[in-house]
């Protein structure tokens, strides 16, 4: 094995994001290196939104000529089987090497969009999917029994994941493809909706239109302008145009769904507190490894 490589070990158990992201920032220094490994071990499950911020954060390295090996020690029977069915590796670039053996990309009869989970669908640059945010909805809407509950989820609903979309369309000029996915978790009760790509990013965005008009959020964290972001609206274009986040925001608020994103190299978590978002900061942190892009993550909880 080179020297230069960087090993990245999770724990046999469910990788959240606040493991996933520990997980790099141990290895924050020896992620800037030409060789890393991922390695997945018997027992290792990966939430959703984690599988979809690996998937871009692995393309990415790619892309700028890293050597990724991902080595699942479990095989299909494992983690590996589950990506295959989610549609992980049809999404996956061809450099990257997988252990034991990279499993074909050959679709099941029922592959798509179903009962409790939408697998993941990529976010074409320059080819909008007119039916990603309908499917997204009824996905999430399929999971509830109560029809009061499904009645009240679908507008609202559509609406904030039309709106994430669009995001990624209007604003990221992403040079990968980006990515969506939806998954219900019955045992913990929750939804949890993901939605990533490898543009420029919020933040990047946001910054330049905040220091050409002496505005003095520019000297605010990333985590503070997250918060008035949501909260309040702030757009790169002035007045209410590019504020979508903050209307997607009000409308998950209103499911007490917490919110989190993963820009450049930070961790911005949410929950509902009354009528605004609050900053989780056991959750929250900078100085991350960089992940290029915006990585949104809403986790309902189909209990409220």
């Amino acid at each position: 094995m080179p020297e230069s490589r960087t090993e990245i070990h999770f724990s046999a158990t469910w990788v959240s994001s606040h493991h996933f992201e520990t997980c790099l920032k141990n290895h924050s220094e020896q992620l800037g290196r030409d060789s890393v490994s991922f390695v997945f071990p018997v027992g290792c499950k990966l939430m959703i939104d984690v599988s979809i911020k690996l998937l871009s954060l692995i393309n990415q390295k790619a892309n700028s000529s890293v050597d990724v090996i991902l080595d699942f020690k479990e095989g299909m029977p494992g983690l590996m089987g589950y990506l295959k069915r989610m549609g992980f590796f049809e999404n996956l670039d061809e450099r990257i090497s997988v252990l034991p053996s990279r499993p074909d990309t050959r679709r099941p009869w029922n592959y798509g969009w179903e009962d409790g989970f939408m697998e993941i669908t990529t976010i074409k640059r320059g080819s909008r999917d007119s039916n990603l945010p309908e499917q997204m909805t009824q996905t999430l809407i399929s999971s509830l029994s109560n029809k009061n509950d499904r009645e009240r989820y679908e507008g609202p609903t559509w609406t904030i994941f039309a709106e994430l979309i669009d995001n990624v369309y209007s604003h990221s000029r992403t040079p990968i493809d980006g990515f969506a996915a939806v998954q219900t978790y019955p045992a913990s009760n929750i939804a949890k909706v993901a939605v990533s790509d490898s543009g420029l990013g919020i933040l990047t965005t946001l910054r330049p239109s905040l220091s050409t008009d002496g505005s003095k959020l520019q000297y605010l964290s990333d985590i503070e302008i997250m918060k008035r972001v949501i909260n309040e609206g702030i757009s790169q274009y002035g007045g209410i145009r590019g504020n979508g986040l903050k209307g997607s925001a009000q409308k998950a608020l209103k499911f007490n769904a917490d919110l989190e994103f993963r820009l450049g190299n930070s961790l911005v978590c949410f929950k509902p507190q009354g009528k605004r978002y609050e900053v989780d900061k056991k959750k929250s942190f900078e100085n991350l490894p960089l992940i290029s892009g915006t990585h949104i993550c809403y986790t309902y909880n189909l209990n409220k």
